[in-house]
């Protein structure tokens, strides 16, 4: 079976209370998480692909 595990793009909502270095240097990297799964799914034998939508 052929697995796809997406990371969506997450949108960062800017407030007047963040600090603006948070505000720019702000970045959403791709859970662990979906590394870890998509190793286990392909341990059992599935093609697996890991999707970065923020690209």
């Amino acid at each position: 079976m052929k697995i796809a595990f997406v990371h969506l793009p997450f949108r960062h909502h800017i407030f007047s209370e963040n600090l603006k270095v948070v505000d720019e240097e702000f970045i959403s990297p791709p859970p662990i998480i979906l590394a870890h799964v998509a190793a286990i799914a392909q341990k059992a034998g599935h093609q697996t692909a890991i999707i970065d939508a923020h690209i």
